[in-house]
């Protein structure tokens, strides 16, 4: 049977019941634990919200991303993106592109505008959109006296100067995994829960500045660099559906509780389709070269004429290092809940101490074990 989410959050189903339920019975179902939980979420890996794909369910939900179909079975479902008439176009070109951005402005007539200021191409891109249509946009970023970020922290200080409104945030009160006991209660583990002080940061300076809708260059590593096989006329594929673009746990679990919108600004209505038919073929391009080019006429030369991959391992080192102890203390009970040793308070703790030098297939491990542990803790202690 398929079931369809249209809606702009994430909803879910239960196969006891056959239909989809509130959030709040889903919370309560995922809290009657059972032996094999863990395993299955386990096998599913981080990103069920984020790729299409088969998966098993998890306490007997399946958690359905938005804009999607999920086709379910007894012992599994399907997530089916539900973007049929997106297509490759040899039509679609700048002047296209500018036309639909001022169609789709009159969607937010009356809005305050945020937007993320990564100082990275995707979000700059962004920004310069909002600037063309002469939106003065709040820009919110992180910067760092500690982490060598290459040429980001001259990009947010020529947007910086370029917005009536912009702040920029240290790094290093801020790192990842910090305050995760007191990540919102979910009724599925994420990946997306390791950040949630981070985004709960941005969220309430979002509000301060009374910010309706908060953009992000969230969907640019997919839509500008990822590997391609694309012919005119052709359906995109599924991975690129509007759902996988966004972050939308954490719209759903942290700004939307505090009355902000948290969309990316790369992933609305045809944008995707315009971009990846802009690309012309153009293969696997990690450094978004053909981007680069393409917007020269916008984008400042740091980063028109340099291509990077922004590289933030030291940043997530140094948070798992500050958090080892709370780590340690939210797998506590995961660990005493499954008697699974890859749970083991110790363990954790000593992986997040060294993540740097673990391989990827205990990085991996240690993330899922990790986002399975605040989930439950976050159960254990809702109030």
């Amino acid at each position: 049977m398929n079931f369809i989410n249209e809606s702009d959050f994430i909803v879910y189903y239960s196969v006891k019941q056959n239909q989809i339920i509130d959030e709040k019975e889903a919370i309560i179902q995922s809290a009657d634990f059972s032996s094999s939980a863990y395993y299955d979420f386990k096998f599913n890996g981080l990103y069920t919200l984020r790729q299409p794909g088969k998966y098993k369910y998890f306490q007997g939900l399946a958690a359905i991303p938005p804009k999607t179909i999920i086709n379910t079975e007894s012992t599994y479902y399907e997530i089916i993106s539900n973007t049929p008439n997106y297509k490759i176009s040899s039509s679609y070109n700048l002047d296209y592109l500018r036309e639909y951005l001022e169609l789709i402005k009159h969607e937010f007539l009356g809005k305050k505008i945020g937007v993320e200021l990564s100082g990275g191409l995707d979000s700059s891109l962004v920004i310069e959109a909002l600037l063309k249509l002469k939106i003065d946009p709040v820009l919110i970023g992180f910067s760092s006296d500690e982490f060598e970020f290459r040429t980001e922290r001259e990009i947010q200080k020529y947007y910086h100067n370029k917005a009536s409104n912009s702040i920029l945030l240290k790094y290093e009160d801020h790192y990842a995994f910090s305050n995760l006991k007191e990540t919102p209660v979910h009724p599925i583990p994420v990946s997306e829960s390791h950040f949630f002080q981070r985004h709960k940061t941005v969220a309430v300076t979002a509000r301060n500045f009374n910010v309706d809708i908060l953009f992000s260059g969230e969907a640019g590593d997919q839509l500008l660099s990822s590997p391609l096989n694309l012919e005119t006329n052709k359906k995109i594929p599924l991975e690129f559906g509007y759902w996988c673009l966004s972050e939308h746990w954490s719209n759903q679990y942290v700004y939307n509780k505090l009355g902000v919108q948290y969309i990316s600004g790369m992933a609305l209505g045809l944008i995707p389709s315009i971009l990846l038919s802009l690309r012309n073929g153009q293969q696997f391009d990690p450094m978004k070269i053909w981007a680069r080019k393409y917007f020269n006429y916008c984008l400042p030369h740091n980063l028109s004429n340099y291509a990077y991959t922004a590289f933030h391992n030291g940043w997530v080192a140094k948070g798992l290092i500050n958090a080892a102890n709370t780590i340690e203390e939210i797998c506590e009970l995961s660990y005493f809940q499954t008697r699974n040793d890859t749970l083991n308070p110790d363990k954790m703790k000593s992986m997040a101490l060294k993540y740097g030098a673990l391989d990827e297939n205990k990085k991996k491990l240690f993330l899922i074990n990790l986002a399975y542990s605040t989930w439950f803790y976050s159960l254990k202690n809702a109030n």
